[in-house]
């Protein structure tokens, strides 16, 4: 046994130690790192924020790399280890008294910090985002957006008092996920469910799109629906960066029309009849365009 934990057991005998004190302590004990980047792990985390809430009103902030599995394919897993690593030594590097971080899964990280003034929480992710877009690996400039990018939900927790930590990390994540479906390198303090419409809720609308410039137009269906993008189930894939038009029909009859880019595309596994899930970011939506999109969410809210 080491010196250090003889030593603490023997300050522990002749100091006896409270019961509050004694179970802050076994919590302490069933706290792990994440092996790769020296983190807080999901349960720890957890255990940790548990108590914290307890003292003072924290933001938290859930945070993720873009493109991972891209990163991954353009180059190899230890790329996408590397950019893993790197983001985390950042968070680690900021992180203040009484603040905290950990890794949830593969490239997305959760984030406990003292500040509450969203403002605030912004201008820290934003100098996170850059240091990151900082970073030189190879192939990241075949990215979106030609650099590593990342996406942030976060809420302040002094409006969720009833929630208990898994909870509060839960949906964090789900601000994460909303970020990420408006094609990534975004951030926002909205949950996912509050304006996205998913497959379930689409399965009577269909898509028309095309490369700019082609002459074909190939039929898709959609599976995402937000106010700044679509995903969509089709067998005809598109490159990422490419610039297409788009129609989002039902009954075959156009209901709005929009020009975009392609932010991410993978390999479908959930949909039969389709190879591919591509994601589509609207460009340059006018006002009447902006309106026509948020009145078609509605409609299929209320369906």
């Amino acid at each position: 046994m080491p010196d250090d934990y003889l030593s603490f057991i023997k300050k522990l005998a002749a100091n006896p130690v409270a019961p509050e004190q004694l179970a802050r302590l076994s919590k302490l004990a069933l706290m792990q790192k994440d092996p790769l980047t020296g983190l807080l792990d999901y349960r720890s985390f957890s255990l940790w924020l548990q108590e914290a809430l307890g003292r003072s009103p924290l933001s938290l902030i859930a945070l993720g790399l873009d493109h991972l599995n891209e990163i991954n394919l353009l180059g190899t897993w230890v790329i996408g280890d590397v950019a893993i690593c790197s983001l985390g030594s950042m968070l680690e590097k900021s992180l203040g008294e009484d603040e905290n971080a950990g890794r949830l899964t593969g490239g997305t990280f959760i984030v406990a910090r003292c500040e509450t003034d969203p403002a605030k929480i912004r201008l820290w992710i934003n100098d996170m985002a850059e240091k990151i877009g900082a970073l030189v690996l190879p192939s990241v400039e075949m990215l979106p957006d030609g650099k590593l990018t990342l996406s942030a939900g976060f809420f302040c927790t002094q409006d969720h008092e009833k929630e208990t930590a898994e909870q509060l990390m839960l949906m964090a994540n789900k601000r994460l996920d909303f970020a990420k479906q408006q094609g990534g390198n975004t951030i926002t303090m909205m949950a996912a469910d509050s304006v996205t419409r998913r497959e379930d809720q689409l399965v009577a609308y269909g898509v028309h799109c095309r490369k700019i410039g082609a002459s074909r137009w190939d039929e898709a269906r959609l599976t995402e629906l937000s106010p700044n993008g679509i995903a969509m189930a089709t067998n005809h894939p598109l490159l990422v960066r490419e610039h297409v038009e788009l129609s989002i029909l039902k009954d075959q009859k156009t209901l709005f029309n929009s020009n975009g880019n392609v932010v991410w595309r993978r390999a479908s596994n959930n949909n039969e009849n389709a190879q591919f899930l591509i994601g589509i970011r609207f460009e340059g939506l006018d006002k009447k365009q902006a309106e026509s999109i948020q009145s078609l969410i509605e409609g299929v809210s209320h369906e």
